[in-house]
């Protein structure tokens, strides 16, 4: 279970952190941990902090942790689909939207919200986009009917947000 510890913008960052680390090991191999730090512009104190935090616990050596930033280890992620930030998809989807002239010309952000929400909760409860029709039949059976002609433009958009999104190498919508 990772361990978060907070300390003042008046304190000795480094030494704080290296204070911590050192405390919580129960030896002087650290490799198998990872700390993360703002910038990697720390690192070179912290390694610092590191050793007189081992020396002043009796340990002659110090086998240091991994550091990294942030931004690194994200990108360092072996993930299936790229990550598309937040904001880009929302503008993405506004401009699709405008382009394709629904909402009567350029949709209202809160709508793009919304259709982004449901297409990560399709996501979040199905593996990947059924077919097409597939969905319609889902769509269908939830709406019973009448209903379903009436949602049917609407469920398609959110369907193809969803085929965009939940397979990015077919790009963005």
């Amino acid at each position: 279970m990772p361990t978060f510890s907070f300390c003042s913008p008046d304190d000795d960052l480094a030494q704080h952190a290296a204070g911590l680390i050192v405390a919580s090991a129960t030896s002087p191999d650290l490799a198998d941990r990872l700390v993360v730090v703002p910038s990697l512009n720390l690192a070179p104190a912290l390694r610092t902090a590191l050793g007189r935090a081992a020396a002043s616990r009796g340990y002659a050596t110090l086998v240091p942790p991994r550091i990294t930033t942030l931004d690194a280890l994200i990108d360092s992620a072996d993930l299936a689909h790229a990550v598309v930030p937040p904001a880009r998809r929302l503008a993405d989807l506004q401009r699709l939207l405008a382009v394709r002239g629904w909402f009567g010309g350029a949709p209202r952000w809160d709508a793009c919200r919304a259709i982004l929400g449901l297409a990560d909760e399709l996501s979040a409860r199905l593996p990947e986009p059924l077919a097409e029709a597939g969905f319609m039949r889902m769509i269908e059976a939830h709406y019973r009917g009448r209903g379903a002609r009436v949602a049917e433009p609407e469920a398609r958009l959110v369907y193809e947000v969803w085929r965009a999104y939940a397979r990015p190498t077919r790009g963005a919508p």
